[in-house]
């Protein structure tokens, strides 16, 4: 496919991206989650495990409003990463309802028929939905740690700044992996309701199975393959170093293997058509 072809479809799917009716109640579904976020001032505990939730990295979960003196910064930023849980099924359902409609959409079968094949299509459609996820999700969770930082009384800093993007970013990522594993489930399965009801309880399952292993410091191998694990893990701020590097890899690894996935099965069931 040319350059010039590949590009106009490209900026062809960010348009629509923008302005499709799902995004626009995916972002009123996020302000009213950093609404409440902001207003919210009792502590917030949500599947937490751990022996000390207060002092940052003694327990995983969604933890808000619990302040640990000694990093005032980063119980700002856990407290702005704390309804993250509720984003998971909101990026689930974002993405069954992107997979349902968008492949019997005129504007697709226009791009098929001036050359574009089913892999690029897919990342691009892919890499569209997770920029819109990632930008409203930095954003809303920009405003809710603003707000947390001037009620600890806290300074802005690069340090800071660089701790809450470093997280939010790959939170974002982390959210963006989910995106796309709901996806592939909905090319795969094509029923909307059956593909958000799976990847939702698998969602579930790994919320109520991972804090309940966690004391005993062995870690199924199954959560791991799951972006709940590692959120659960990002959003308390208990990664360090390596840790955060794998979960990178994990985002990387997912999003791509998803792509191809979904790009492969649509292939087939267009083939088979």
């Amino acid at each position: 496919m040319p350059i010039r072809s590949s590009v106009s479809v490209f900026r062809c799917e960010v348009r629509r991206a923008v302005q499709g009716r799902s995004t626009y109640l995916f972002v009123g579904a996020a302000v009213a989650l950093c609404l409440v976020a902001s207003m919210t001032t009792s502590e917030i505990l949500i599947m937490v495990a751990g022996d000390d939730p207060y002092t940052l990295g003694g327990a995983i979960g969604f933890i808000g409003n619990l302040v640990d003196r000694s990093d005032v910064v980063g119980s700002s930023a856990r407290t702005a990463f704390s309804l993250t849980v509720m984003w998971i099924p909101m990026c689930v359902v974002y993405a069954v309802y992107t997979a349902a409609v968008e492949y019997g959409t005129a504007a697709h079968a226009v791009s098929r028929a001036r050359g574009a094949s089913e892999l690029f299509l897919t990342g691009v459609k892919t890499a569209a939905r997770c920029a819109v996820i990632c930008v409203v999700y930095l954003f809303m969770s920009a405003v809710v740690f603003s707000i947390k930082m001037a009620q600890c009384g806290a300074t802005f800093s690069w340090d800071a700044i660089g701790l809450f993007v470093l997280h939010g970013v790959l939170i974002a990522g982390l959210l963006s992996a989910q995106y796309c594993i709901a996806y592939v489930l909905q090319v795969l399965i094509g029923h909307a309701f059956a593909s958000s009801a799976v990847t939702i309880a698998i969602a579930i399952l790994i919320l109520v199975a991972y804090p309940s292993s966690y004391g005993s410091g062995t870690v199924c191998f199954a959560c791991q393959l799951s972006p709940v694990y590692y959120l659960m893990n990002a959003c308390a701020l208990s990664m360090r170093g390596s840790e955060m590097a794998c979960a990178f890899l994990y985002v990387i690894a997912v999003v791509a293997v998803s792509v191809i996935a979904s790009s492969g099965i649509l292939y087939i069931k267009e083939g088979l058509q």
